[in-house]
């Protein structure tokens, strides 16, 4: 008789046990199809269960004495520049530095660790690495383009002197690697790769009828012991094609010009996408995918833009919906935030958004990283870390 009434309850506990465990999987798939397919599904969830939410004056803050400083991210440190005062602080808006600078109107490029200075149309730059000032140079001409990779190699482009561009690199130490003398065309940017073997550069002519883009890539090594033969692949482009900017992504030279975005590869040009009328935003700056903002044209989902990541090797696109007009986008590594004036959102390249910030304030400016975002008003600095 026991034995009969204990194989009732053990039945009756395993019944109760593969119902719960099927409730909650059902529970589960629910609420994964709210979050994906249903958009205000997916922003009350974010807010009140996985708390992306953010308000302000919920974040460290940094007082500003000038509403004019100058602010700069890198790594996860934010760095402000105010009266010849380079302040560095970290993600807990803690001063960890101070470095003197002269620069009259800043220009900035990070990459990891690294943030690098200078003076756009003056002579004066400067490596910072971590907290502390790597080394600092003056150029022969006026600085007019800047680049830095992860392992601390600078590029510069100076013009102003007998030629019309002259590109230095420089290795972690502030030893110059080489020099290339532009004649008759200008250097409009420049892109060193991670492992440091190679520097490429924008070149446009316009001393023709037309304005001609080329893309040029160095070898550093051939730079250094075989000037001749240091420019190992051109890319050319149809006349009037404006290049704009260029990025490494792992040994591929990404490219957008006015009107597409390009894979460099090995001497081969792939188009990758058009730019047209219907973008009112695009980006190269990040890691695997670039970015675009257009109308949305799905009639199943309600949203009047969409923000498409598509991947630089096999064109997969991962989307995000929003409804709102921004004012910009900035993108590092594997993020993006979408500015509307007084609301942030950040958005990751796999199309799920990350976090939110709201304001009562209009932002003035956003600086990123992958690490960090320095948003800044008039008087302060939030910090907010992703």
């Amino acid at each position: 008789m026991n034995k009969n009434v204990d194989k009732r309850k053990s039945l009756v506990k395993r019944i109760i046990k593969y119902i719960s465990i099927t409730i909650i999987i059902v529970a589960c798939i629910i609420v994964t199809s709210l979050y994906l397919g249903n958009r205000n599904a997916r922003l009350w969830i974010n807010k009140n269960i996985l708390k992306k939410d953010i308000g302000e004056e919920e974040l460290p803050s940094i007082e500003l004495s000038n509403e004019n400083a100058n602010v700069f991210a890198y790594g996860d440190k934010i760095a402000i520049l105010e009266e010849g005062v380079l302040s560095i602080y970290n993600s807990s808006a803690k001063k960890v530095s101070e470095i003197q600078v002269s620069l009259a109107n800043p220009m900035y490029e990070a990459s990891g660790n690294y943030l690098l200075l200078a003076d756009n149309g003056g002579t004066n730059f400067y490596l910072i690495n971590n907290n502390d000032l790597q080394w600092k140079k003056e150029a022969d001409g006026k600085i007019s383009k800047i680049t830095v990779n992860k392992n601390g190699a600078v590029g510069i482009v100076v013009t102003a002197t007998t030629y019309k561009s002259i590109i230095t690199m420089y290795d972690i130490y502030g030893k110059e690697s080489f020099k290339t003398y532009l004649g008759t065309t200008l250097a409009t940017d420049l892109a060193i790769s991670n492992n440091s073997k190679y520097l490429s550069f924008i070149e446009i002519n316009t001393t023709g009828a037309s304005i001609i883009s080329k893309v040029k890539t160095i070898s550093v090594d051939k730079a250094k012991n075989q000037p001749k033969e240091a420019i190992i692949n051109t890319y050319e482009f149809q006349s009037n094609v404006l290049a704009v900017k260029i990025k490494y992504n792992n040994d591929d030279v990404m490219l957008m010009t006015d009107s597409g975005l390009y894979n460099l590869k090995d001497g081969n040009t792939e188009k990758i996408d058009e730019i047209t009328d219907i973008i009112s935003f695009a980006d190269i700056m990040l890691d695997d995918y670039f970015a675009e903002i257009k109308e949305n044209n799905s009639k199943a989902i309600k949203a009047d833009y969409e923000l498409d990541f598509i991947n630089y090797d096999n064109q997969r696109i991962n989307t995000y919906y929003f409804s709102d007009t921004i004012k910009n986008m900035i993108c590092s590594g594997d993020k993006v935030a979408l500015n509307f004036g007084s609301q942030i959102e950040f958005v990751n390249t796999r199309g799920n958004q990350i976090k939110k910030y709201t304001s009562l304030k209009n932002i003035k400016e956003i600086q990123m990283t992958e690490k960090v975002v320095a948003i800044v008003f008039k008087d302060n600095v939030e910090v907010l870390s992703l």
